[in-house]
């Protein structure tokens, strides 16, 4: 049994589950819930139990992830005394693998919480095919939302082109300046959360 207590991970389109050499542990292990805001792909906003054979291991407190958010390229690495990460891996599925896919940002929130996926920057938004380098300035704009309140001030200047993708904001009052603030609020506020 190459696994017996801790089983790697497989990111499954959108749905995370638990795989082993043994038919019995298989579990269920949680879901990333998809929205259409990249931002909630961010590390504290995806919601993973690592739970296995019912009881609590307390990788979470292990191996915190990366706290600050700066779009940075982060790897886990284990830590000498304490059991391995939970090693994860990719599996697109039917999703189309494009540069920005939601699945490299469950990818990217899922390493950013602290979970082992061999990956690479080039998927990620940011990165420059032609040179060849990543820019986490760009990637770090887009986790914080500040490529929708770009695109807001860009139709503020038509009413109605506003008001059709941003009802709810109007509504809410919410304005392309709070939009990095509101991301960082629900950021602590899905921290403080359990599942």
């Amino acid at each position: 049994m190459l696994w017996p207590f801790f089983p790697p991970v497989v990111l499954v389109g959108l749905q995370v589950s638990c795989s082993s050499s043994h038919g019995s542990l298989f579990r269920r292990m949680g879901f990333i819930k998809v929205v259409k805001n990249k931002a909630y792909f961010r590390r504290n906003q995806v919601k993973f139990r690592r739970r296995q054979e019912g009881f609590s291991i307390g990788m979470d407190k292990i191996y915190e992830g990366q706290v600050e958010v700066t779009g940075d390229e982060y790897n886990v690495e284990s830590i000498s005394g304490q059991p391995g990460a939970f090693t994860c891996y990719l599996d697109a599925d039917l999703a189309r693998t494009t540069t920005g896919n939601t699945v490299f940002w469950a990818l990217k929130g899922a390493v950013d919480g602290g979970l082992s996926i061999s990956h690479s920057t080039i998927q990620f938004l940011g990165y420059d095919s032609e040179s060849k380098e990543f820019n986490a300035e760009i990637h770090r704009k887009h986790i914080l939302g500040q490529n929708v309140a770009d695109y807001m001030r860009y139709l503020m200047e038509d009413e109605d082109a506003y008001k059709k993708p941003f009802f709810q904001y109007i509504q809410s009052t919410v304005t392309p300046d709070m939009m990095e603030e509101i991301i960082r609020k629900l950021t602590l506020l899905y921290e403080r959360t359990s599942l």
